[in-house]
């Protein structure tokens, strides 16, 4: 079977080597949320070793096991197709004002073990109007919260996503 390389509906091949593809996609550029549902559904594929995704450029990183290569962008095609049909979420609109005194919050989180728990951590920080940033990092299980939020607050926030807040000892 002939490999198609370059441009398909939804993305655009920036990159093809032996296990390696790097495409771009305007479907998930600059919408986290979009993002975030493209990595949890590409990573759950056999094929697919492992998925870095920027959400800001829209290029996606995919390292492959070594197999027929048109499956991949089958699924891509189709993830992409049914991630479009999201409503994209409105940005928030940022003052000049309103992270002038930006806190940073990091918190020990239990249960967050896997990449769909990161990601729903993430979505559900940066739709508050108080947060800058937030990164949820799966092997630490550490949440690092940018913005203007108190540490009850986002412990709140946790255990209503129903995770738990590790105290640490001081």
């Amino acid at each position: 079977m002939t490999e198609r390389i370059g441009r398909f509906q939804h993305f655009f091949i920036e990159k093809k080597e032996h296990d390696r593809l790097t495409l771009l996609s305007e479907v998930i550029k600059a919408d986290h949320e979009r993002a975030a549902l493209f990595k949890i559904l590409l990573a759950k594929r056999p094929e697919v070793l492992s998925v870095k995704v920027d959400d800001q450029t829209g290029r996606v990183s995919i390292k492959l096991a070594d197999m027929d290569i048109e499956p991949v962008y089958s699924a891509l095609e189709t993830i992409l197709s049914n991630i479009e049909k999201k409503p994209r979420v409105k940005a928030k609109l940022e003052s000049p004002q309103q992270f002038d005194q930006l806190k940073e919050l990091s918190l020990l989180v239990e249960g967050m073990s896997c990449p769909a728990c990161a990601a729903l951590i993430e979505i559900a920080f940066k739709r508050l109007p108080t947060v800058k940033d937030v990164d949820a990092d799966l092997d630490s299980k550490r949440v690092r919260i940018l913005g203007q939020l108190s540490n009850d607050e986002a412990i709140l926030l946790i255990e209503k996503l129903g995770y738990t807040h590790i105290v640490e000892d001081q």
